[in-house]
């Protein structure tokens, strides 16, 4: 039993043991709770006047921190804190500011960073104010008129017209400003006689800013009315007269015209003067003089009287201008009278008739016609009364007007007229224009009012038109006169095959060799009959249209049709040739082979041909061209002076010699080839092209490449660039943009030259490339550009 009791005991006692154990495991292993840092602010921001100061920021946190302000533009250290680092617990910093010299707001940022967290507090300062004036003085004339007055603030400010000023100052617009202002005041016209001063303050606070005004004066003496008309019954008449200053009168030295009343000058006066009736039949005048006597200023007044029963009228002769317009008769009477208008004035019409019964003034309104004869008009008006026989004429005289009339704008005339005449009437200065491309048309002479023109026979197969422009600048107006012609009625064409080169003159008749118009030739060819032709094209000779297309020339000999062949002169040769087809197998068109052809318009050359010499096609009348793939050299002077070609086209050409296109005036586009070396010089001078696109590959500028292109605005320049020499583009005056893409600036070849003289560099822009801004900057000639623009 014992044992038993001692064995549960024992049992018991483990049991407990166990339960023990467990009891302090589950303690060691529950987490522990974690620390949250903490920084605790009352305040967020803190404000400052402009004169600075000190503030407290007071917090707490349960670390170890630190303050920091963040940085502050320009480096201006106008803000401090102390302490910058502490303990965990409450704590107090120091913020001070200094004062602010600037006329902006400033602000900056505190953070205080306590173990893992941060805190920012702004600090902002008030701007100082300021308030100041670009001009405080102004002068003014004495008719007044506008002032504006540029005010600077950063604060509101009011305007303040001093109470003496307020009477002759005003502000036209009430603005309040916290920027740049323009204020702006009328001054009235001055009637006093001294210079006057006033002021306007611009006021914020104790902040102002006086503006003077300084406005001059002068003697004012003016009369209401300056002519008075009195009836012969004589009248007492009321002067009203203003002045600032004391004058004295002058009398007429007349009996009739008597002062009512001295009365010497105040500032506004009213001035009597007695005239006596008057007896006679004759109308009498007298003049009252109002003077100052320390000046020259003076007024007139011009008293007229009437005779007895009279019409009395206040303005007897009117001069108008040729314009439409209405005018007022001012008269006066004391008899019935009639107005007449001669019949011959129907360019003048009475708007109002009036019926007059006693003495009364009465208004009549004239309408005027627009005068547009080339002639001056008068009329004469007649007021009457038939009984009494008593009558006053009004004169009224109207300028001529501008005037160009032509009596024929269309003349319809066959192909053997040889001269016009057109009959204009005009009375202003005017001058006829011809285009240049109806070179057909030439003025000649005028004779009075009667102009010449000469005209050619119209050698073409074609009716041709034309116009004359009749310029008035005087009275900005243009007119047209157009010109029609038929083709001549005998128009004569062959078509003939030379077996034998040289038979040309044998295989046409003696009597038809000069009367041909249009001629085609198959066959073979030598320069014998190259002479024939030039003589058939020339002043004796109608051949204007010519077909070799089938022939079998391979070069066309030099100055096959030009005058120079013949050693004649230009006007003894004044070739008719209009157009060309050229042989298919011509190679090669010699030197000055049309030269001053000058009514060639139409060539057709050939797909083989490779060479064209120099002066070729110099100073024709040709449109356009196409030069063939296998030619790659234009020569010097091949189109010199072709002022009606507007169009080329050019594949393969390689080189472009000097005066090649000179005076070309109407070329105003020209795509250069790719395959394009060299220009010489003058090639493209005083020509009409308005831009320019070089390829690349392409690499000097010759002396005066673009000299005189004055429509000339765009200009692309390659990479590949590297000289430019004298007057490229000298007098290029409507050049706008330059593309250059060469990344070392093109040099000059001498020290001398001047690639842009009589360039307006102001009004153009320089397109460069990245990269290259410094040395364009520097290089000699490019340096002289002010705008200058990097592109991407």
């Amino acid at each position: 039993m014992k044992t038993f009791r001692l064995l549960a005991t024992l049992l018991l006692i483990a049991v407990c043991a166990g339960f023990s154990s467990c009891g302090d495991d589950e303690l060691d292993t529950k987490p522990l709770e974690p620390v949250i840092d903490e920084i605790t602010i009352n305040n967020a921001s803190f404000d400052f006047e402009a004169n600075g100061g000190e503030e407290t920021l007071s917090f707490s946190t349960n670390r170890d921190w630190t303050v920091s302000l963040a940085n502050i533009a320009n480096g201006e250290k106008w803000c401090t804190v102390t302490p910058l680092k502490g303990k965990a617990g409450d704590n107090n910093i120091q913020i001070r500011v200094v004062a602010n010299k600037g006329y902006d707001d400033r602000n900056v940022s505190l953070t205080i960073a306590a173990g893992g967290t941060s805190r920012t507090v702004i600090i902002n300062q008030k701007q100082q104010d300021a308030l100041t004036l670009t001009a405080n003085k102004f002068e003014v004339g004495k008719n007044g008129g506008k002032i504006n007055v540029e005010v600077k603030a950063n604060i509101q400010y009011e305007v303040i017209i001093s109470e003496t000023s307020k009477s002759w100052i005003s502000q036209s617009a009430k603005t309040r400003g916290l920027t740049s202002n323009n204020l702006s005041f009328d001054i009235a016209p001055s009637e006093e006689y001294d210079k006057r001063t006033g002021e306007i303050i611009i006021q914020s606070g104790e902040l102002s800013e006086t503006v003077h005004v300084y406005q001059s004066g002068e003697g004012v003496l003016l009369l209401t009315k300056s002519e008075y008309s009195v009836s012969d019954k004589g009248e007492t008449i009321a002067v009203d007269l203003k002045s600032n200053f004391e004058f004295d009168v002058k009398m007429p030295d007349v009996d009739w015209v008597q002062s009512a009343a001295k009365t010497r000058g105040m500032s506004s006066h009213t001035l009597y003067y007695t005239i006596a009736p008057n007896e006679t039949y004759d109308s009498r005048e007298a003049e009252i003089i109002f003077y100052d006597k320390n000046s020259n200023i003076k007024d007139t007044l011009k008293i007229m009287q009437a005779q007895k029963d009279a019409i009395i009228i206040g303005k007897k002769e009117y001069k108008i201008s040729a314009n439409e317009e209405t005018v007022e008769l001012k008269l006066s009477s004391n008899i019935i009278y009639d107005i007449s208008l001669p019949t011959d004035c129907s360019w003048i019409k009475m708007i109002d008739k009036p019926i007059t019964k006693g003495l009364e003034q009465h208004i009549v309104y004239l309408k005027i016609d627009k005068n547009d004869t080339p002639n001056q008009r008068n009329c004469e008006i007649i007021i009457s009364n038939k009984a009494s026989n008593i009558s006053e004429t009004i004169k009224v005289i109207q300028e001529s007007g501008g005037y160009v009339h032509i009596h024929n704008k269309l003349y319809e005339i066959v192909g053997e007229t040889t001269f016009v005449h057109i009959d204009i009437d005009a009375n202003v200065y005017y001058t006829p224009i011809v285009p240049t491309e109806y070179y057909w048309i030439k003025y000649a002479r005028s004779n009075g009012n009667r102009l010449y023109f000469d005209i050619e026979e119209n050698h073409s197969n074609e009716t041709r038109k034309g116009y004359i422009i009749i310029d008035s600048p005087a009275i900005l107006k243009q007119d047209t006169i157009h010109i029609i012609q038929t083709p001549k009625s005998n128009w004569i064409k062959k078509t003939i095959h030379l077996d034998v080169a040289g038979t040309l003159e044998n295989l046409i008749n003696s009597e038809l060799l000069f009367q041909i118009n249009e001629l085609t030739l198959t066959g073979s060819l030598n320069d014998d009959d190259f002479i024939v032709l030039n003589d058939m094209t020339s002043k004796r000779g109608n051949l204007s249209y010519l077909n070799l297309a089938d022939t079998d020339v391979k070069s066309l000999m030099n100055k096959a049709f030009s005058w120079t062949l013949s050693e004649s002169s230009l006007s003894d040769f004044d070739s008719k040739l209009i157009s060309i087809i050229l042989p298919h197998n011509c190679k090669e068109i010699g030197w000055e082979a049309f030269y001053e052809c000058t009514r060639l318009q139409i060539v057709s050359l050939p797909s083989t041909l490779e060479k064209i010499g120099m002066f070729a096609f110099a100073q024709t009348a040709i449109k356009s061209i196409n030069i063939p793939d296998k030619v790659t050299r234009i020569e010097e002077a091949t189109f010199l002076m072709c002022q009606n070609l507007s169009s080329i086209t050019m594949k393969n050409v390689t080189f472009i010699g000097n005066n090649a296109f000179t005076q070309c005036t109407n070329l105003s586009q020209i795509d250069f080839p790719k395959s394009l070396v060299t220009i010489e010089h003058n090639a493209f001078s005083d020509t009409g092209i308005q831009q320019v696109e070089l390829p690349n590959g392409f690499t000097e500028l010759s002396d005066n490449l673009f000299m005189g292109c004055t429509k000339l605005e765009k200009v692309i320049l390659p990479a590949s660039l590297k000289f430019m020499n004298d007057g490229c583009f000298s007098g290029c005056e409507q050049l706008k943009d330059i593309y250059i893409y060469a990344q070392t600036p093109p040099s000059y070849r001498d020290i001398y030259d001047d690639a842009f003289r009589d360039v307006l560099l102001d009004n153009c822009v320089l397109h460069i490339s990245k990269g290259s801004y410094a040395a364009y900057r520097h290089a000699d000639g490019w340096n002289k550009f002010t705008n200058i623009v990097v592109e991407e």
